[in-house]
């Protein structure tokens, strides 16, 4: 009786270290993946061009990952051991029009990729981070499940997504997980999507130490919760200053910071170029507690939706916590 309880013990073994791999109690300095997911709707000289971006990762990234999405049959997430791999995969696995959906009126299937990068059990998922190429919307509108589970394993998710798109018409879902997960949701003309990784933290030791989102109209200033810089250095600010790509009532942003003990006062100025609805702008910060001040002018009345990131840069000694999410 006993030899046969240890024959189902260790014919359960495998199942149950599966079921235990994943932990959600992670740094930001443990142990992770970064995943690189494309659609296959994108020119391929776009994807291409992704390389231009890919610097050395960070040593916390133990494995790398991509995938090559909105094809008519799903592919499976490629894990690989290093940044060489990847790029060596991705550019032998670049879009292929012949692989893609036969309306361009059906929805992209970006959420379930998540899904299937989140039931991943043999690599590390918590404290991960994800760039997504998007040319055509998904059609889910509901996402709280998903969110819920990025939230649970500190997962940022990053979406360059193309002005012109295809598919549904549900940009707030991507939105809704981007901003919900400390990511970010980059608009781009000209299907530039590339410079999405690196406006993003991608795989870089770059960490995010403020985050803040409010919904503003018209002209007006608002006071946002204070920043703790922690280690002094260079850092990195982006604005994401609308949710409907098609509004042109933006005009105007000016933050500003001052360090409640030097009172010294950095001013960042938006102005966008090149972009549909983010600004992104870099400066020097001693250490310090900072309060912090928005000035911002729309030309109408319609709610928009704000948010704020503050990043550490490649300068700068990243903190060792996670910012709480902001909504």
């Amino acid at each position: 009786m006993r030899a046969l309880q240890l024959v189902l013990f260790l014919s359960f073994l495998p199942f149950l270290k599966a079921c235990n791999t994943q932990k959600d109690d992670c740094t930001p300095n443990d142990n992770t993946t970064y995943m690189l997911a494309y659609s296959n709707d994108i020119d391929p000289v776009q994807v291409r061009a992704v390389f231009f971006a890919l610097q050395d990762s960070a040593p916390r990234f133990v494995k790398m990952a991509r995938i090559r999405f909105d094809v008519q049959q799903p592919e499976e997430i490629e894990y690989l051991d290093n940044l060489d791999e990847l790029i060596s995969s991705v550019n032998n696995l670049l879009p292929d029009p012949s692989l893609s959906y036969s309306s361009t009126s059906e929805g992209s299937d970006v959420i379930s990729v998540l899904e299937k990068f989140l039931d991943n059990t043999q690599y590390p998922i918590c404290g991960s981070r994800v760039n997504f190429l998007v040319k055509r919307l998904p059609t889910e509108v509901d996402v709280e499940s998903i969110v819920a589970k990025l939230r649970k394993f500190r997962v940022e998710v990053y979406f360059s997504i193309a002005a012109n798109v295809y598919g549904g018409n549900t940009l707030d879902s991507l939105n809704e997980i981007a901003f919900r997960t400390n990511g970010l949701s980059q608009i781009f003309v000209n299907d530039v999507l590339y410079r999405g990784l690196f406006a993003s933290r991608y795989f870089t030791t770059d960490a995010l130490i403020y985050a803040a989102s409010f919904n503003v109209s018209g002209e007006g200033t608002i006071e946002l919760p204070p920043m703790i810089v922690k280690n002094e250095g260079a850092h990195e600010f982006i604005l994401s200053y609308k949710d409907d790509p098609l509004s042109d009532a933006f005009q105007s942003a000016t933050l500003t910071c001052t360090n409640t003990i030097t009172n010294n006062t950095v001013t960042v100025i938006y102005d966008p170029i090149e972009t549909v609805n983010f600004c992104i702008g870099d400066e020097y910060f001693d250490k310090g507690n900072y309060t912090m001040k928005l000035e911002y002018k729309y030309a109408n009345q319609d709610v928009e939706r704000l948010f704020i990131q503050c990043s550490t840069t490649v300068t700068t000694e990243s903190p060792d916590y996670w910012v709480p999410y902001n909504d």
